[in-house]
């Protein structure tokens, strides 16, 4: 095709691809493109920038930050009413993308993303959902809205929803 279009891609796979044709004769022909980019679809929902809801409880986010630590890179937000950490896997800041939210344990691989939030004494470890990561001027923006979540005090499941930038 000429304008392909693949789905279920994430950021980190944009840059230049090489098409290699083989003929029946054993030669080959390569063609190299100029540049694949990658197109993040909008989140669905658009909650106030760093803020954040788990269990009908809204939290505002008064501290965000981003970077490595140990093998991951967090980005996390403090608030009054609870705190919401992320962690991506590997040290460098995440590529605009679509994540898929892993729940904590040993499931890791590159296009996923732990997510917990702790609000209403408790801690509220997100099992599923997508993750949606935008960059502008250098600055991470991640957005989840209506993931499932559950609380390790109270042990009941509810959904939460949040949107931080880096400072």
């Amino acid at each position: 095709e000429q304008n392909p279009v693949i789905y279920n891609v994430h950021g980190y796979e944009a840059g230049q691809y090489t098409l290699t044709v083989g003929i029946t004769d054993g030669c080959t022909q390569s063609v190299k493109t100029d540049s694949v980019i990658i197109t993040i679809p909008p989140s669905p929902c658009n909650p106030g920038n760093n803020t954040g809801e788990v269990n009908g409880q809204t939290i505002s986010f008064y501290f965000t930050a981003g970077g490595p630590r140990g093998g991951s890179y967090f980005i996390t937000a403090n608030g009054s009413g609870g705190d919401l950490e992320i962690e991506l896997p590997g040290t460098e800041k995440p590529v605009a993308g679509v994540y898929q939210i892993e729940p904590l344990g040993d499931n890791w691989r590159r296009g996923s993303v732990r997510v917990r939030l702790v609000a209403n004494s408790s801690n509220w470890p997100a099992s599923s959902g997508k993750l949606y990561v935008t960059v502008t001027n250098d600055k991470v923006t991640a957005t989840f809205c209506g993931v499932p979540v559950f609380s390790q005090t109270w042990y009941f499941n509810a959904t939460a929803s949040a949107r931080v930038t880096e400072r």
